[in-house]
């Protein structure tokens, strides 16, 4: 059973919750006196180190703890506090929640400390109704001086001349202290004269964009100043090869064969180039026994440019057939020049518009299916094609078209000649799909292949043309058009299929 305390409530009290500041230099705490009857015990700390050594890096304390005469519950709650001594005071850096029989704790102090040889002195405090006394251990000097540093310099290692280059450099250190008041240096290979001098930044984002003025190689360094509390550091060489300026331009001409004859195709020539740097361009037209004709010019500029030329000579007249040398010469803000050649053939050629009609008979279908008890007959002597799907089947009959070459296709259509009654579900024609199912002629044919569906047969079940107008981006693949006609309900002749292809070919 545990006996009462002897000394003072107050004074007991006033050490557990707040250590006292000194007691004439000797030490934090008074010693305890032991009621009648009350255990007796002491708790010291053995030994207390500081691991690191360099000024302003996270700082470890390592405690160890003893407890002597253990018979009572663990000296619970209680704190392991940290002091410096300054002047002869302690004044305390951290504490620590600690509850044990004894052992070891860390304590790590996150902010360090400066430079110079600091005094430190840990304590552990007891809840003034435990058993146990209070205890301090004996001081510990510990010399804080400067941590070393790494810098690295990070470069693309080829460059060009005139041409802005970025160097970029960090700083490795223990602390965030490495900033304070410290620069970074870049310098040249030969020179005492840093190319740039920037302000040390905590974030590492330390800069520096120079250009060179000649070609060759050259070795790069990074210099870290240092400070109070970091040496400084000097990064490894970094090599950069700088090659000649170069004109950062391109050049193009829009046709190789153009048409001046006013008829809405390739009237005139376009004469382009994209600018990446402050480029001036000269453009010259020569004829095919190279006299200069044409001459167009544009000012200094970063974007896009083109001139037009019409192929005409300054009456309107369009100048003779040949090939003709369009020649682009750009230079830059440094007179570095840069030459594009290109050749145009002009023609007087002119667009003439025709319309071709593809004939085949009925019975030339190129593909035919039927499902069920569906069936195709085929005439010779008349040249129809009949399908008949039965009672329950499906037939189809599929045409395949070879259309003329062509400057420009116009028009696409596909027709039957034929005739089917009106009986539900009426009979369709319709034309493939080239983007839903590419040619190949190896392919089986696909009623689900074909779009721009339309009716096939009349109430009178009469002779008539049935047509469907397709897509040329759709409907055509390269030359070649197909044609299709389904049929589920009741005979469907047909006598004749065809493709109509309007287009344009050049002709003089």
């Amino acid at each position: 059973m545990r006996g009462s305390h002897s000394a003072p409530g107050a004074l007991r009290r006033s050490m557990t919750l707040a250590l006292v500041t000194a007691l004439g230099g000797t030490g934090l705490f008074a010693a305890p006196a032991l009621a009648a009857g009350e255990l007796s015990t002491s708790i010291t700390i053995t030994s207390i180190t500081a691991d690191s050594q360099a000024a302003f890096i996270p700082t470890t304390f390592h405690i160890t703890t003893t407890v002597e005469g253990i018979s009572e519950p663990s000296p619970c709650p209680s704190l392991i506090k940290i002091y410096e001594i300054i002047d002869d005071t302690p004044v305390e850096v951290m504490s620590q929640e600690f509850c044990a029989w004894g052992g070891s704790a860390d304590l790590v102090y996150q902010a360090g400390f400066d430079l110079g040889t600091h005094t430190f002195k840990a304590a552990w405090v007891i809840d003034p109704t435990n058993h146990y006394a209070s205890s301090e251990s004996p001081t510990v000097d510990k010399t804080m001086v400067k941590t070393d540093s790494t810098t690295s310099l990070f470069a693309d290692v080829s460059a060009e001349v005139h041409t802005p280059t970025l160097l970029q450099a960090a700083v490795g250190a223990w602390t965030n202290a490495f900033a304070t008041g410290a620069t970074i240096k870049f310098y040249r290979s030969g020179s005492a004269t840093p190319l740039c001098t920037v302000a040390a930044r905590t974030d590492n984002m330390h800069t520096c964009t120079t250009t060179f003025a000649t070609a060759g190689t050259y070795t790069m360094t990074a210099v870290y100043s240092g400070n109070t509390w970091v040496n400084g550091s000097t990064s490894d060489p970094v090599t950069l090869t700088v090659t000649p300026d170069t004109v950062h331009g391109t050049a193009t001409i829009q046709y190789a064969n153009f048409y001046p004859v006013t008829d809405g195709y390739r009237d005139a020539l376009s004469i382009s180039g994209t600018r990446s740097e402050q480029i001036s361009v000269v453009a010259r037209v020569y004829s095919p026994g190279g006299t200069l004709l044409k001459t167009y010019t544009k000012a200094a500029g970063a974007y896009p440019y083109a001139f037009s030329w019409n192929g005409r000579n300054s009456s309107g007249v369009i100048l003779p057939e040949g090939r003709y040398k369009i020649v682009q010469v750009q230079k830059d803000a440094f007179n570095t020049t840069k030459t594009f050649t290109h050749y145009v053939n002009l023609s007087k050629k002119k667009l003439t518009t025709l319309t071709k009609v593809i004939s085949k008979k009925g019975n030339a279908a190129t593909a035919g299916g039927v499902s069920g008890t569906g069936v195709i007959y085929e005439s010779t002597t008349s040249g129809y094609i009949l399908m008949k799907p039965g009672s329950s089947g499906w037939t189809g009959v599929g045409y395949q078209f070879t259309i003329p070459t062509a400057t420009i296709y116009k028009s696409i259509k596909f027709r039957i000649y034929g005739k089917h009654g009106m009986t539900a579900p009426p009979s369709t024609i319709g034309m493939q799909n080239f983007s839903w199912c590419p040619y190949s002629s190896s392919t089986d044919w696909d009623e689900y292949c074909f779009d721009r569906l339309q009716t096939f047969g009349n109430t009178a079940n009469s002779l008539a043309w049935y047509t469907t107008t397709g897509s040329l981006s759709t409907n055509k693949s390269g030359q070649i058009v197909r044609g299709m006609v389904s049929n589920t309900v009741g005979p469907a002749y047909v006598y004749k299929a065809e493709v109509v292809v309007t287009y344009q070919v050049l002709t003089y």
